[in-house]
Parts: C-alpha cells; sequence; structure tokens
C-alpha cells in the first residue's frame, strides 16, 4: 500500500460490529479454531519440563494447492473505472503469482525474513457460470453513480458470498475521502456471518494496475477477506500511531508504516528512503519494545523499566538493532516457579529445557542458565549480524550457569566485551574485552560470575557475550561460535500455562526476527513482497472454517457449481469464448460539460456515441443511428435530423464467437428547432396525453426507481401532472445498496447522488426580453424525514440557448420549495388543490430568445444515520408556463380555462387571471362558505391577458371562500383556500 492511501476494512468492521454485536461471537471462533489447527501439541508431557514447543520458520508448506471462484463488478461510468478485459485478467494473474510465492520481488525480502516467507497455495479462478448457469467469464459492469464514493452501497449484483469471492472495482472510495485516499477495504468472514450481503472486497479500479503505487492492494484485502488483519491490529489505532499485533506469532509487533520511509529511529548510511534496501528497514518498532498490548506494562522483569532502546552500526556490517537488559529475573507470582528464559532471536527450532545451545568446530555444545532451572538462550550466527546489548543502568556482575553437553569436555570460555558508540566516525570502539575459563562437567551445572568492571569515564553502552567450547584464542571466536543475547523474555514453566512475555501476547508459538517486517503485505509500505508461514496458517484455517462460508469456496461441488475446475484432473478449466456484449456510452457533443443526451435535431449539432462493448476481443463494430448514420469505428458522431426519440443499434464482431446485436430505444432525443412555443400566446404544459408531452423528454440516467414519470390519476386541474418518484421504498437488506445519495461517514460529506432531467420544448422569448418573464409552476411535496438538517434535495431549473449543447442553471429550489407538505412518512400524493403550491423563476435576460430550452433536474439526498435512506418523499409539478406578469402570479388560464385563480404568496393577496377581450368588464364577487360576501368589483380588461386582484383582508379568515366571475360571456366559479 502506498504512503497517500490505506485501507478502511478496520474501520468498516468495526462499524459492522457496533451495529451486530453478534460479529464479536463468530470472530472468537475463528480465533479459536486458528489455534486449534496451530497449536495441537503446546507442552510436553511432563510437568517438569512445560514448555512451548516454538514454532520454526521452515520450508515451503504442504498445503494442498486450493482454488477460489472469483466475480469482479464493475460499477462505473465509463470513466478510468472502466477497465478492461485483459486488465482484470492479468491482474488475477499476478495475485496468483502472490499466493503461490512464485512473485520474483520475494528475492528482496530482507535475509531475517526470507526463512518466513509463507506459500499460501492458493489461486483465484474467474468464474466460468454465473449463480443461474450460464456461462460467464466472471466480469460484470453496471453503470452507476454510486462508483464515486458509493462504497458499501455500490456492491449491486452481489453473486452468492458463499460460492463466489465478490469484487467491486469502483472509481474510488468514499470513506475517508476527507483526510487522504483509502484505496480499497473487504469484509472480514466474522462480518460476512453477520452482514452476507456486504461479503467481499470492494476498492478503486486504478489499483488494480502494477504502476498505481500500491501495486499489492488487492492481495492485501483478500488477505483480510481470509482473516488477515494489519500487523498492528489490536492497538485499535491506525497506522504508526501505537504499537500492536496481529494474532499471528511470526509477525513482529509494530506500529505500522506508511510509503516507503523506514520504521521511526533506522539509520539509513546511504540517505535512501526506499524500502527494498537492506540498510533501511533494518530496525525495530521502539514503541513495541517489551509489547504486552496496547497500555500494559511488563510486570516480569526486574530492571526492565529504564532499558533503552539503541541503533549499533559499523561500516560494512549488516544495520542491526539489538536491545536487552541484565540478567537478573525474578519469578512471577507469590511461591517461587521454575522460569524459562526464550530469547526471542532463536534461529534454531528446539525443544525442551536445551532451548540455546552452541555448537562448536568439534561437534561440542555449551549451555548456560540464569540459574539452576532455567536457560538462558543464544544465537549461534555471524558477527557481523548481530550487535552488542546494550544496557543502562550496569550490574556489579553478570550471573549465570553453565554445562557442557558432550562427554571428554570440562572446561570453556566466556568473554564479555563491552563497546562505545562513536557517533562522528560510525563505528563501535572497545571499551574493554576480558575472557573467563568456564570449569564444569556435563553431569552438572556450574555456577559463574563474570564481573563487569572498565575504567571510570569510559562509560561503555554495550556489552557482548560470547560463548566457546573449544580454545579461547580469536580464531575460534571468529568460526561464528557467538552468543547474543538479545531480547530475552520470560514464562512461567511450572504451573502449565504461558505468561505475556516481551514482544508477543500470551501463547506466542513464533519466534521472529527483531526487526520490522516492513515488506509485510498486510503492512501500509510501498515495498509488499510477503506473507509469513503463520500468516498462511491463518488463511489455511480460513478456509476450512464455516464462518462466512469460507469452506464452501473450496469445495469440490463449488469448483462445478462455478465451472472453474476440471475436478478430476484438479486443474482449472479454460475460459470460455464468449460472444461479446455490446454496450456505448453517450459522449459529450461540442463544447459541452456533461454527455449529450439532449441535442436539436440539426446538422450541426451531432450526437456522439462511443463503443464500450466488452466480453470478447472486439474485430468488427457497426452502428445504425435512426435518423441518422451509419458507421464501423469505435465512436461515431451522427446528426440527426428528424425530431423525436433516437434509437441506437450496435453490432459488434468477436474474434472466434459470433457477434451480438443491442438496440437501445430512446437512447438519446433530439429537439425540434422549428417548434417554438410563444408564451404570450398562452401555452401551458399539463402533462397529459391530448398535449404535446411527448416533446418534453424524460431521462433516467441510472435507470434505477428515483425518477420522473408521468402521472394519469393526480393532478392541479386535470388528473396529470409529472411526478418524481422520490420515496424510497427499499426494505433491509435492500436498503444495503442502492442509495439515492451516499456521504462519507466521518465528516458527513456528499460523495455522490443521482438526478434526473426532464426537459421542455423550445420557446421563442424574443418577444419579452423587457418587462417580466417568469416561469411558474404549480407543485406538491413532501419529505420522509423531519430533519432540517438533511433536507437538501434540490431542483436545479437550466436553460440553454445553444441547442442543448450547453445549460446555465439559474434557479435552485429546495426545503420548502419542495417538500411544501412537511413530512409524510408513507408514500405521497396531494389530494386536493390545497395541497398545491406556487413557483415563480426569474427568468434571466441572456435566456430571453428566439430559440430556449430548458432543463428540470432533481437531485435526491439520503439519511446517512440511517444506512442511506432517502429522505425525500414524492415531488409533484403541473402546469408549467412562461408569464409576463410579476413573480408569485401564475397565468393559469388556457385552453378551455380561460379564468384562472392564482395565490400570490409574496403578499397573501390573490389574484383572478382573465383571458378575454380588450375593453370587456369582468365582475368578481367573493364569498365565504356561508354565503356571506366578502369582497366585490368591477374592472374593465385592459389587454388580452388581465389580472383582477383579491387584497388580503377580504380573506384574512382562514377557509374556503367561492370566487365567482362574470367576463363577457364566460362564466367561471372556483374555490379559494385562504391558510
Amino acid at each position: 500500500m502506498a504512503s497517500a492511501q490505506s485501507c478502511a476494512t478496520d474501520d468498516v468492521n468495526r462499524e459492522y460490529l457496533q451495529k451486530h454485536p453478534e460479529i464479536a461471537k463468530y470472530k472468537a471462533q475463528m480465533e479459536q479454531e486458528f489455534q486449534q489447527a496451530l497449536m495441537k501439541v503446546r507442552f510436553s508431557s511432563t510437568a517438569a519440563a512445560k514448555i512451548v514447543s516454538p514454532y520454526t520458520p521452515s520450508k515451503d508448506s504442504d498445503y494442498a494447492l486450493v482454488y477460489i471462484p472469483i466475480v469482479v463488478h464493475i460499477v462505473h461510468e465509463y470513466g478510468a473505472e472502466y477497465v478492461k478485459d485483459d486488465d482484470i485478467y492479468n491482474w488475477v494473474d499476478r495475485m496468483n503469482v502472490t499466493y503461490i510465492k512464485k512473485n520474483s520481488d520475494t528475492a528482496d525480502v530482507v535475509g531475517e525474513f526470507k526463512p518466513y516467507i509463507g506459500n499460501a497455495r492458493i489461486q483465484f479462478v474467474l468464474a466460468n457460470k454465473d449463480p443461474f448457469g450460464n456461462p460467464t467469464t466472471g466480469i460484470t459492469r453496471r453503470f452507476s453513480y454510486l462508483t464515486r464514493g458509493g462504497d458499501d452501497q455500490a456492491k449491486q449484483d452481489l453473486w452468492a458470498p458463499d460460492r463466489y469471492l465478490n469484487i467491486w472495482l469502483i472509481n474510488k472510495i468514499g470513506r475517508g475521502a476527507s483526510s487522504g485516499v483509502v484505496a480499497a477495504y473487504s469484509v472480514f468472514p466474522s462480518t460476512a456471518a453477520a452482514v452476507p450481503y456486504t461479503d467481499g472486497v470492494i476498492g478503486g479500479a486504478t489499483f488494480i494496475s502494477q504502476n498505481s503505487g500500491a501495486p499489492r492492494t488487492y492481495e492485501h484485502e483478500i488477505g483480510h477477506y481470509l482473516n488477515l488483519y494489519h500487523p498492528w491490529n489490536n492497538s485499535n489505532k491506525g497506522a504508526g500511531e501505537d504499537c500492536g499485533d496481529d494474532e499471528v506469532d511470526d509477525t513482529p509487533p509494530t506500529t505500522g508504516h506508511f510509503g516507503s520511509t523506514a520504521p521511526a529511529g533506522a539509520l539509513h548510511p546511504n540517505g535512501a528512503g526506499n524500502c527494498n534496501l537492506d540498510n533501511v528497514i533494518y530496525d525495530y518498532d521502539t514503541a513495541c519494545i517489551h509489547y504486552k498490548g496496547p497500555g500494559i506494562p511488563d510486570p516480569n522483569f526486574e530492571t526492565l523499566a529504564d532499558v533503552k532502546d539503541t541503533i549499533v552500526y559499523s561500516p560494512g556490517d549488516t544495520l542491526r538493532y539489538t536491545y536487552s537488559a541484565s540478567p537478573y529475573w525474578k519469578n512471577v507470582g507469590t511461591s517461587n516457579h521454575d522460569v524459562v528464559v526464550m530469547d526471542r532471536n532463536l534461529a534454531p527450532g528446539t525443544v525442551r529445557s536445551i532451548f540455546g545451545h552452541i555448537n562448536t568446530h568439534g561437534g561440542k555444545a555449551i549451555e548456560v542458565r540464569t540459574d539452576s532451572a532455567a536457560v538462558l538462550n543464544g544465537l549461534v550466527s555471524a558477527a557481523a549480524q548481530n550487535g552488542p546489548f546494550p544496557f543502562k543502568h550496569r550490574p556489579a556482575t553478570l550471573t549465570g550457569y553453565w554445562k557442557y553437553n558432550n562427554v571428554g569436555n570440562n572446561h570453556g570460555y566466556i568473554k564479555l566485551l563491552m563497546t562505545k558508540y562513536d557517533s562522528v566516525n560510525h563505528v563501535r570502539n572497545t571499551v574493554t574485552s576480558t575472557t573467563y575459563t568456564l570449569s564444569g562437567s556435563q553431569a552438572n551445572w556450574a555456577r559463574f560470575v563474570i564481573p563487569v568492571n572498565y575504567t571510570t569515564g569510559d562509560n561503555p553502552d554495550s556489552a557482548t557475550i560470547i560463548l566457546s567450547a573449544g580454545s579461547d584464542n580469536n580464531t575460534n571466536w571468529a568460526s561464528g561460535n557467538f552468543l547474543d543475547v538479545d531480547d530475552i523474555a520470560l514464562m512461567d514453566g511450572n504451573d502449565g500455562y504461558f505468561k505475556t512475555f516481551t514482544n508477543g501476547t500470551q501463547q506466542d508459538t513464533a519466534d521472529y526476527p527483531d526487526i520490522a517486517n516492513t515488506q509485510n503485505i498486510m503492512d501500509y509500505s510501498d515495498c509488499p513482497k510477503m506473507f509469513t508461514l503463520q500468516q498462511v496458517d491463518r488463511m489455511r484455517s480460513t478456509l476450512k472454517s464455516t464462518v462466512g462460508n469460507r469452506l464452501r469456496l473450496i469445495t469440490p461441488e463449488n469448483m462445478v457449481v462455478t465451472g472453474i475446475l476440471d475436478t478430476a484432473a484438479w486443474m482449472p478449466i479454460k475460459r470460455a469464448d464468449l460472444k461479446p456484449v455490446p454496450d456505448f456510452s453517450v459522449e459529450k457533443s461540442g463544447n459541452s460539460t456533461e454527455r449529450s443526451y439532449f441535442l436539436c435535431a440539426s446538422a450541426d449539432k451531432p450526437f456522439v456515441f462511443k463503443s464500450q462493448s466488452w466480453r470478447d476481443t472486439i474485430t468488427a463494430t457497426s452502428w445504425s443511428i435512426a435518423n441518422g448514420s451509419t458507421g464501423t469505428n469505435t465512436s461515431i458522431s451522427s446528426a440527426v435530423t428528424a425530431p423525436g426519440w433516437v434509437d441506437v443499434t450496435l453490432t459488434v464482431t468477436g474474434n472466434h464467437s459470433g457477434d451480438t446485436t443491442i438496440t437501445r430505444k430512446a437512447a438519446v432525443y433530439a429537439a425540434d428547432p422549428n417548434n417554438l412555443k410563444d408564451p404570450m400566446n398562452g401555452y401551458y404544459q399539463e402533462f397529459n396525453t391530448d398535449g404535446d408531452v411527448a416533446s418534453w423528454p424524460i431521462f433516467n440516467y441510472y435507470n434505477n426507481d428515483f425518477k420522473w414519470e408521468l402521472l394519469d390519476n393526480n393532478g392541479f386541474y386535470d388528473k396529470s401532472c409529472i411526478v418524481y418518484r422520490g420515496f424510497d421504498k427499499r426494505v433491509y437488506p435492500a436498503t444495503l445498496i442502492g442509495a439515492p445519495a451516499v456521504h462519507e461517514p466521518t465528516s458527513g460529506n456528499l460523495l455522490s447522488k443521482d438526478y434526473d432531467d426532464f426537459f421542455t420544448t423550445g420557446f421563442n422569448l424574443s418577444n419579452m426580453k423587457d418587462g417580466e418573464c417568469n416561469l411558474n409552476y404549480m407543485y406538491s411535496g413532501a419529505s420522509i424525514s423531519a430533519d432540517p438538517s438533511i433536507l437538501v434535495d434540490t431542483l436545479e431549473v437550466a436553460y440553454s440557448t445553444t441547442c442543448g449543447t450547453s445549460f446555465t442553471t439559474f434557479a435552485y429550489l429546495t426545503k420548502d420549495q419542495i417538500f411544501n407538505k412537511g413530512q409524510y412518512t408513507d408514500p405521497y400524493a396531494p389530494l386536493w388543490l390545497g395541497d398545491w403550491a406556487l413557483q415563480s423563476l426569474k427568468i434571466p435576460a441572456a435566456a430571453r430568445t428566439a430559440q430556449v430550452y430548458f432543463r428540470f433536474r432533481y437531485k435526491p439526498n439520503s439519511d446517512a444515520s440511517r444506512n442511506e435512506l432517502g429522505i425525500s418523499n414524492n415531488f409533484y409539478i403541473d402546469r408549467i408556463n412562461i408569464s409576463p406578469f410579476p413573480l408569485g402570479v401564475n397565468t393559469l388560464v388556457g385552453k378551455d380555462k380561460n379564468i384562472a385563480l392564482a395565490p400570490n404568496p409574496t403578499n397573501g393577496n390573490a389574484y383572478v387571471v382573465i383571458n378575454g377581450e380588450q375593453g370587456q368588464t369582468a365582475n368578481i364577487v367573493v364569498t365565504d362558505i356561508t354565503g356571506k360576501i366578502v369582497f366585490r368589483t368591477s374592472q374593465v380588461l385592459n389587454d388580452k391577458l388581465s389580472r383582477v386582484e383579491i387584497p388580503a383582508n377580504a380573506i384574512s379568515v382562514k377557509g374556503m371562500y367561492l370566487v365567482q366571475v362574470a367576463a363577457g360571456n364566460q362564466n367561471y366559479t372556483d374555490k379559494l383556500i385562504s391558510y
């Protein structure tokens, strides 16, 4: 993982645990299963020798090769996330190389960890059968706004998670977007057991590339899917914040590492921040010295409180971090116990009390203990690989017990070498070197006492103990017979139970080098190269577990169901050569800033289409655009001369499998540039089938349930209108996917949302350049939520004077401009005229041209606290028109309605709008429900369209009034509601 990227697995699974406490039970079950698999025999049979049998680095595991069917779901908007099939195939191949330890960069793993590289022997195979048994390449594609940070809500098209590993590739992960880039995340098996609908891996599509800066993002995430944690997992913090452990014994406790830099405190002799260089990562996370768990002190050592970590380096040596304390120990508990001293840098695997020994050139061996029952363990290695151990408080003597393992020798030698580091010249200078002869025999442990003396003022900072069983000359010392007392830990060996000890948690079963495993795939460094042996054990244990149905993935029966394996030969079946899937995108036209679905039917306004076909190598392409062009190129630019909806047909041919055709009806709309309405002639859109509603196209771009649609059973005057279906009817678990909008969990920032449009026919507003010019409509809407902070749905109204190539938004409507009826928890519909309200929008001067089109765009919001449930309800619009009257006056008259009422919400007045002959007299009478006249007036009509005001004080009492109008031969009576 790269320094700019991280993984959101911990956060996601922690949130699910809060919502589903049963996850803890599944997690505990998996831990128990892993421990049982790993430690079948922990102790020897004799009570006197109850010590752990350490897990020892060994050859590659003997696990049988297993196969996991996978399906890759590409959620896209035809952007960078729309990766090619070949890119998917190559990416899966690279992951497979890593999971069988064939990746060549394991050669760059530092020497200490080379013996620990594990071979998972796991292979991932794209499914050959979908859940219905149909042939597939294991890749699906869905066009969705949720590609932009949709996260779990983008996990549409889930295939049965007990049969397939589902991987979703999207444009970007949303969570954490306010503080950096999150590459991907996964669901642990324990979480999947409680919430199977989210099971799988999801991440940015660009991270499948070798050149992404995070080359093993998905190997990392699949590790989580198979129950691997970050190496600092139980710190419950982010990488680099605090020391933690991962329930795997051969990965050192660590704080975690970002990018290409070494752990804190490392010395960089070459000045390079390249974690492929040994000299950069040869360090130990100093925060993890004597790690017991987050915030837990070490109670088992007398002198460890002031242990100081030290970097030792000499020119030509390998940089190495070592530390220790004086070998004075105390027993744990109130009574005496045998205490076993374990060297945490143990190289050879040994059992029982003869835990550390030095093999000499003569095959002899020497053991050293701190008392008659406890063994002091040593490491046989070359001098250049082991520095001295530092000490802060020098003891007066070093005391221990020793004996030979071989008959025929009764003496040995021990050297105490004390040195001091010269930080100027980068060398370590010897302060004193003293050799002592050890006398004893094979049968009996002999006690030795070594004085720790040096000249006052020399102040050595480190000391090394070196043992030899053959001679005291330097030749034998140099032959490799050295003891490095490094990172010593205590364990109670008498009561049959493990005590917590240095650099691990209780019941550790493996030793590990005392340097950070920065190159571990589960860390965040830029150079992930390896899993450890016990990480492999943990993954393989997971594949034997029923938790999260991981066991079923690898069964022979599932190999048949998913079509990936010839079970007789136990070999993957060759991927089927299937017919291509034709698909295309609508591209931008001209200088458009958006995809051009709406343009004029004009030779100079071509639509642009691009083939996005997939599932085979395409060898031929054929286009047929209704009322437009034909072509054979991958992209086509086609002018459409006939107005109306345009069908697009695309045929693609594969290299071996034949051709496939798709016809997408009503793909785009060509507006009639000659059908321009003059509002002064009284044009109204009632959205009924008797009118020209067909020239008002509706687009549901993402083909979901949140959309505009025509209605024939409700409306302001008649039973027709247009409605935005915003009521979120999803019921759990459907609420887990497909939200109308998504937000970042931490900041609450909006990440992406749906949007839907309808367009008007063209208008000629050239006669309305001066004076009032307003776009009017009646509306009625409600919301599911009553929380004003999230009632931020918007209706955006825009105009285009360029035949659709560009639009300018001039009105943003929200809150009570949409939700005038407040909260309704059931699907909302207006019941009477009083449920409707008037909206009048001032049309900008720039839009008052001889040819202008309007676009109504609805953008919904959701409630992040309720799993992104949509907060809006249904929103209705009716009787759209353009008028020359002041804002708030809706010219409702038209067609058979030459007289109409219009409330004026700006001052409480009402208007009677009359379409009559100039010079006529209009008589208006307003009565209350008792028949009492509250207002009467007569007025001579001065224009073809006239308005007569009913003052607010005449209708100040809330309730219903009757308005009677007589003008010429027209008579009209209507209800007026005052509220």
